[in-house]
């Protein structure tokens, strides 16, 4: 998290890395600092689908152990809090917001906490089997060109993943307005 944007008055971004992490990399994975050392660069980045070990290790993290995520979130009232998963309670104490969500199976250890004060465009959409997924665009109230597109995209991309490879699983989607200061998406 950059400790200086992280959290500001007008929203807030921050993800797992947060979180202390259970995991210990004995290995010298960066090239250049085996090379300074004198030791055989690593060809690591594509190993064979049969190493079984490489399997345990995905796009964020080196556990690929599938976890059970909810999270209960808090922020200044007028402003949305949002996390992973679907949205399970919201209710005001005083000043602030509250938020909790679930997720509807395990995931891996990736997830994010945004909060800012944001308008929220929604539509639905139906797969070829029935299912319904919410689409949930979260934008500042100062944005509003294009959001008509990007609904329509997330549907044109839904219908044409449903035919060729396999409907979406979840029961929303989130479009959420990134802060600029930050450098992660």
């Amino acid at each position: 998290m950059d400790t200086e944007t992280g959290i500001l008055d007008h929203g807030t971004f921050f993800r797992n890395v947060i979180f202390p992490s259970l995991y210990y990399d004995r290995a010298l994975s960066d090239n250049g600092v085996r090379k300074k050392y004198g030791l055989v660069e690593s060809d690591f980045l594509y190993p064979p689908r049969t190493d079984i070990m490489a399997r345990k290790n995905n796009l964020f993290n080196k556990d690929a152990n599938y976890r059970n995520f909810g999270a209960t979130l808090s922020t200044t009232k007028g402003q949305i809090a949002i996390a992973s998963g679907i949205l399970t309670k919201r209710w005001e104490e005083g000043c602030r917001s509250y938020y909790t969500y679930k997720l509807e199976e395990k995931s891996d250890y990736f997830f994010s906490f945004v909060s800012a004060d944001y308008a929220v465009v929604t539509d639905e959409w139906i797969s070829p089997s029935g299912k319904k997924a919410a689409i949930e665009m979260y934008h500042s109230p100062k944005h509003k060109n294009n959001l008509g597109y990007f609904v329509k995209g997330i549907k044109i991309l839904f219908d044409y993943n449903s035919k060729n490879y396999l409907e979406y699983p979840h029961s929303v989607i989130r479009v959420i307005k990134f802060p600029a200061h930050s450098n992660f998406a």
